[in-house]
């Protein structure tokens, strides 16, 4: 029933599914949809374990200990040893309280269950991605967790309904696929990280390997179009999924169809994709894509926890070089020499030693666990660390994350419990938020009142969306409910808060609805010709208008930078960027928009947060900011000469 053959463009398609998932997580904005890699991976594992499962069936010698057997010795080496390395790396650079989660990490990867772990507490796009340097574990728990069951249904059927069992596999991944579909809706992590919901995906590879039709037996133009589509379906998840997409749900079927129609219609003979597949170099990648896969993330993880400008094409390029390093190395010298080695140890010895190993890895998890929880936190350095949960008190509490409360009215207040009459807003993003104990403290201090309202990634400007299609259209419906209040409460004063320079310097684009920006108004940057239209729609109801221009963002994470810069004594001398460095990424129109707006006040911060041309990253030992860009309770004190004028 199943081609048993090597086929080489199998592990070319491999090449393609490692560097989609590579060079996602590597930040090459090209590759925003790399995440399907995943994906292409899940479809190759059950086609060939079909293949291989259905062979020995058909040759009547089918051993699920055997089958297990060949698993641990292809999968364990290679992860224990990495996790060897990887653990106390983790233990000399991360923090106590990461490294608590770090430990659970890898305790659960011990019993094949990290997927478990990480639908509990994390999602897989958070971005707080770097605390986990095991995340990418997930997909080898899925898969093993399949291994466990499937081979053993596989038996049970092929000796019972061996004629039905195309119809059985059919029938489980419809219902897989619909439960993945529904379950996206309601519970995105659930559909991202249990097996249930990705079952689909390796029996669509289980499905082809049960119905071996060779191309032989139709026209060549037939597997030549077949596969162009699929390479095709493919090409359009990697390079235009983002990870807003919802996913996986229906749109994971694409790269997967696009997977299973290449390997499918290289069956019998290479067709053009397929000979593209089968050259040495993409023949080579695959080879080494499992030790790639294990290799590449915990290095990023590691990369984007330490004080590295990540961002930089360099990194990201020394990034990728380093993996390939790692991954060929664990390939060579552990993948490969433990696989030949075990096809010639015993079961039992096999299973004694992968056994010891699990027990070995689950308990420098828990050990490493314990380290971090027992371990001193009144260290100078984590106390520094701990600035990166110094965000306020107010974070949540005025974030809207819908329009409800907006509509009846329930804003915060920055000075309620006096019965004064608000007089102005506070209307913009987190970056507002980071401000906002700031206006808090400035409205009892001046006896004013004020609304505050944000909503985390959305920038006070009307009219946009976050996505190019619209399909999200929080962010609009916001703004809009925004300035709905504003009528209703005859507000006179507005305070315009963001990062401003992310979206007018043109590193980042916002999507318009109605109008197009770029022809009809003064500037080429489509945000600032969108500023400039809500500052007419504020000037038509006589508000003025305060924008606070934006601080210096700096390269890199500052809490971690400054408290690893005092747990090795580097010193803190060069936590700063230049002043030359922070203008650089202000718009070049900025200067003509802020003539064209007389009328509006712009708070620049520039003499306050970069004296004698630098922008320190801390002031009297305190750090100024807990991320990269946004301001600390403290640094946003900084601010007080700018806005306290405004409250007297």
């Amino acid at each position: 029933m199943s081609d048993i053959r090597y086929r080489p463009e199998i592990d070319g398609l491999r090449a393609v599914a490692i560097l989609s998932v590579l060079l996602f997580h590597a930040g090459f904005e090209n590759f925003r949809g790399g995440f399907v890699g995943v994906d292409i991976f899940f479809v190759i594992s059950g086609f060939l374990i079909t293949t291989l499962i259905v062979k020995d069936l058909d040759a009547g010698n089918f051993n699920i200990w055997d089958f297990w057997k060949r698993r641990f010795c292809r999968l364990l080496p290679a992860m224990a040893v990495m996790t060897a390395i990887v653990l106390p790396l983790c233990a000399f650079v991360y923090f106590p309280e990461h490294l608590k989660s770090i430990g659970q990490q890898v305790a659960w990867q011990s019993v094949f269950a990290s997927n478990f772990y990480f639908h509990h507490f994390t999602g897989y796009f958070n971005p707080t991605h770097y605390l986990k340097p095991f995340l990418h574990t997930w997909s080898l728990a899925v898969e093993e967790q399949f291994y466990l069951v499937y081979p053993l249904l596989m038996a049970a059927l092929y000796s019972v309904w061996q004629r039905h069992i195309k119809l059985f596999l059919v029938l489980t991944a419809v219902i897989s696929f619909a439960a993945c579909v529904w379950m996206t809706q309601y519970s995105t992590d659930s559909a991202f990280y249990l097996l249930p919901f990705r079952a689909w995906e390796l029996l669509i590879g289980a499905f082809i390997a049960l119905c071996p039709v060779k191309n032989t037996n139709f026209p060549k133009w037939v597997s030549e179009s077949i596969a162009v589509i699929g390479a095709g379906l493919i090409y359009y998840s990697v390079f235009y999924y983002i990870p807003a997409t919802p996913f996986p749900g229906s749109f994971a079927a694409l790269p997967c169809i696009g997977a299973a129609a290449i390997i499918w219609s290289n069956t019998g003979r290479l067709n053009y994709c397929g000979r593209i597949l089968s050259l040495r170099v993409p023949v080579f990648i695959g080879l080494i894509s499992y030790s790639l896969y294990l290799w590449h993330w915990p290095l990023m993880a590691i990369s984007h926890y330490l004080p590295f400008p990540v961002g930089n094409i360099f990194v990201k390029c020394a990034l990728v070089l380093a993996s390939f390093w790692l991954g060929y190395l664990s390939w060579r010298y552990v993948e490969t020499p433990f696989r030949l080695k075990g096809k010639d140890m015993s079961i039992s010895m096999v299973y004694r030693v992968a056994f010891a190993t699990l027990f070995v890895i689950g308990l420098s998890g828990a050990v490493a666990f314990i380290y971090a929880k027992t371990r001193p936190t009144g260290e100078g350095f984590a106390n520094l660390a701990a600035v990166e949960n110094d965000r306020g008190p107010y974070l949540e509490k005025c974030n809207h994350k819908d329009q409800k409360l907006i509509i009846k009215d329930e804003i915060c207040q920055t000075n309620e419990r006096k019965g004064i009459a608000p007089d102005f807003i506070l209307w913009g993003d987190s970056h507002a938020a980071a401000e906002t104990s700031l206006f808090y403290d400035l409205s009892k201090a001046h006896n004013k009142n004020g609304y505050v309202a944000y909503k985390f990634g959305c920038p006070p400007i009307i009219g946009f969306h976050t996505e190019k299609d619209g399909g999200n259209k929080d962010c609009f419906n916001f703004n809009n409910e925004i300035l709905n209040f504003i009528d209703r409460h005859k507000i006179k004063k507005v305070y315009l808060n963001s990062y401003f320079d992310r979206w007018t310097s043109g590193k980042e684009r916002l999507y318009f609805e109605g109008a197009d920006y770029d022809t009809n108004f003064k500037y080429q940057n489509s945000t600032l010709d969108a500023m400039q239209s809500t500052f007419e729609q504020l000037r038509q109801r006589n508000v003025k208008i305060i924008v606070l221009l934006s601080p210096p963002a700096m390269d890199v994470e500052v809490p971690r930078m400054l408290a690893l810069q005092q747990r090795f004594n580097l010193g803190h001398e060069k936590s700063f960027i230049s002043l030359d460095h922070y203008l650089q990424g202000r718009s070049p129109e900025l200067a003509n928009f802020m003539q064209n707006n007389r009328d509006v006040i712009f708070l620049d911060p520039a003499p306050h947060f970069c004296p004698n041309g630098k922008c320190w990253a801390l002031k009297d030992k305190l750090a100024i900011y807990y991320d990269k860009d946004h301001l600390s309770q403290y640094g946003a004190t900084l601010l007080t000469p700018l806005y306290a004028p405004l409250f007297k």
